[in-house]
């Protein structure tokens, strides 16, 4: 009986995977409607209009080059000209998930290279900031913001040194001119900031060093929970510190366009709503957001305060073997368990927004 039952399930199995290469082919084969056919567009994402373009009011438009492969996704995505060198270049996401009819001859599915344009307009997408008429002279000074913060950010946020752009110089002159080497001044400082954090994270993070709490070795050491304490207060401590340089550094340029305004007083309308009024607004957002973000620093540091005090509360619960916890209850260990997901939810989450290397503790241990 046994035997049969076997026999059944090798032909059964022999079977799915003979019939597999088929399903395939016959659905490569349903995208062709007819024998010999063009590329069609059935599914496109509308692109998000880029972040600094949005910042500087910068409208144009990108040309790409792709290849369309047979089952109508869009592969091999290059940039080949654009209105604001790398400004649009993010456009290449949303077109990744483009679904297009291919190119059919006589009934095969093959290969075809597309070509598209697409635009930016300030217009459609409504951004709201940019409602002024933005005059010739400032086009360029705004379009060497827009590409140069947008070619750096890019480079430190894959850990690319940008030190050979430095110092950035500004295209304008007059009071144009100063106004925009106010922009790269304080463009550059951020940056070089990101920078040291970069490697701060990807050496020896505040988070990071929070990880050994919740270690067996660690909790069967510091019997009367002392240290664990000390740590946590020394990390959130540097949380609150190096934030504050940041919103310093933001305060103080937001005092410094606040002079200009004052200074420069024959500036046109476009040039002071957009590079000073503007700028002054998007300043006070981030602050709003930096506060988030440490905010959720300090949460997880909390969280492995909190958790490692139930541990040392909850000593007789649990055992070490091979220096991982093992709980006698399984309810402990199930509450450990979800208390890890949290933590793991929050530091991906904070990874999402600072685009920095920070352990998983769940996976760490």
């Amino acid at each position: 009986m046994l035997e049969n039952f076997r026999h059944y399930l090798i032909l059964a199995i022999c079977c799915f995977y003979s019939l597999l290469p088929m399903r395939l082919f016959a659905e490569d084969h349903a995208l062709c409607k007819t024998l010999d056919q063009d590329v069609a567009i059935v599914e496109r994402q509308q692109p998000a209009f880029p972040y600094f373009a949005a910042l500087y009011c910068v409208e144009g438009w990108v040309r790409l080059e792709f290849t369309i492969n047979t089952i109508g996704r869009a592969e091999d995505i290059t940039v080949l000209d654009s209105s604001a060198p790398g400004v649009f270049d993010s456009v290449t996401n949303a077109v990744e998930h483009w679904k297009f009819l291919p190119r059919c001859v006589e009934g095969e599915p093959v290969k075809q290279t597309a070509t598209q344009v697409i635009d930016f307009a300030l217009a459609s997408y409504n951004v709201e900031q940019c409602q002024t008429a933005i005059p010739e002279q400032l086009l360029d000074t705004l379009i060497n913001l827009a590409s140069i913060r947008t070619e750096l950010t890019e480079k430190v946020n894959n850990n690319q040194s940008i030190d050979d752009y430095l110092p950035l110089t500004a295209v304008g002159s007059d009071e144009l001119g100063q106004l925009e080497q106010i922009h790269l001044d304080h463009m550059a400082k951020l940056l070089e900031m990101r920078v040291q954090w970069y490697q701060l994270y990807s050496e020896n993070n505040d988070i990071d060093a929070l990880i050994p709490l919740l270690s067996p070795a660690y909790l069967e050491a510091d019997v009367d929970f002392n240290d664990a304490q000390q740590l946590v207060s020394s990390v959130q401590q540097s949380i609150v510190s190096r934030w504050q340089t940041y919103l310093q550094l933001n305060a103080q340029f937001r005092q410094t366009l606040h002079e200009v305004a004052t200074e420069l007083s024959d500036l046109d309308t476009a040039s002071r709503a957009i590079l000073i009024d503007n700028s002054i607004t998007s300043q006070l957002a981030e602050v709003e957001q930096v506060k988030q973000i440490q905010q959720t620093e300090l949460d997880i540091a909390q969280r492995y305060h909190d958790l490692s005090l139930w541990l040392h509360l909850n000593r007789r619960s649990w055992q070490s073997e091979d220096g991982q916890l093992q709980f006698k209850d399984v309810a402990d260990a199930d509450y450990y368990a979800d208390q890890l997901q949290k933590l793991e939810d929050q530091i991906s989450h904070l990874q999402n927004k600072l685009y920095l290397p920070i352990s998983i503790a769940a996976k760490a241990l």
